[in-house]
């Protein structure tokens, strides 16, 4: 039994359902809170820099995803490839908005260097224009920069991961694990996104809480205000989110980070909800085929 998009958002904008998740995210960010200050905001973790780390990273998560979900639904290691977080895609230094900027602020320049000292007009016109060139190599520049994401490529039995601390990378490692898993045990396409992230972050954030409390809980935390927050929207007849989503991942095109989170946040509440009433076993549950469970 598949799970699909529409039952999922439905199921969380139900009154008895939105209720239990504010009553979940209230209980969630008061143990996140009730950490020690400086295990919730400083940051000394080493960052997964080489491929050797990376890849030792993602065995321990399939390890633990693996003696989590049962070795029986365990996929093959996926093979690693490792990318930088941020990298600049199509840029060119002498581009025409760079070169344009470049005039603009040496045109600034001059007139600064040629106007007299006391001259507060011609100052300030210089100012203004090389700080318009200046603005405007910046914000080529920031255009042409990309965000990296995690992802798995099924077809390949490949993840794609970014440089990150290591508890981060850890959670991206066995969010995209699970997709792995999800993929040989449920599939479903395109019609399951909301349940198959739904899947993979319940399953990485309860990793992440025994690996890094701070790193669990702070996961949980934003994922579970993100979908309050959409479906308040949804249920006071305002902006859909969610239709949002739907449209462009069913029509193929690339979804934006917002649009990810929509689908990413949604399905982990829907999870997170089930496993307040039957325990963590529903993960095992679902990939077992009781699908239903999650609804019940």
């Amino acid at each position: 039994m598949a799970i699909y998009n529409r039952e999922i958002i439905k199921y969380i904008t139900e009154d008895r359902n939105y209720n239990r998740l504010e009553d979940i995210l209230a209980r969630e960010t008061r143990e996140f809170y009730a950490l020690p200050w400086k295990n919730r905001w400083l940051d000394f973790e080493k960052k997964v820099r080489t491929q050797s780390h990376a890849e030792a990273v993602l065995a321990k998560a399939k390890e633990d995803a693996d003696l989590f979900l049962g070795a029986e639904y365990g996929v093959e290691l996926p093979t690693l490839e490792l990318h930088p977080r941020f990298s600049i895609k199509g840029y060119q230094l002498n581009s025409n908005a760079n070169l344009f900027s470049l005039s603009l602020i040496a045109g600034g320049l001059f007139i600064l260097y040629n106007g007299d000292i006391g001259d507060g007009n011609a100052f300030a016109a210089g100012g203004i224009v090389a700080a318009l060139g200046t603005a405007g190599g910046i914000i080529h520049l920031a255009r042409k920069i990309k965000l990296n994401s995690p992802l798995y490529l099924p077809k390949e039995n490949k993840i794609i991961c970014v440089t990150r601390k290591e508890p981060d990378a850890y959670c991206d490692m066995a969010h995209e694990y699970s997709h792995a898993v999800f993929a040989r045990s449920i599939g479903g396409g395109k019609e399951c996104m909301f349940a198959n992230e739904g899947f993979a972050e319940g399953v990485s954030t309860l990793l992440s809480k025994k690996d890094n409390i701070k790193t669990g809980l702070f996961n949980s935390v934003e994922l579970l205000t993100m979908a309050k927050h959409y479906a308040k929207k949804m249920r006071k007849g305002k902006k859909d989110y969610f239709a949002l989503a739907i449209e462009k991942l069913y029509a193929g095109e690339e979804t934006s980070y917002w649009e990810e989170m929509v689908m990413r946040s949604s399905g982990y509440a829907v999870f997170k909800l089930a496993e307040e009433k039957y325990g963590k076993d529903i993960y095992r549950e679902f990939i077992k085929g009781n699908t239903g469970i999650l609804l019940e």
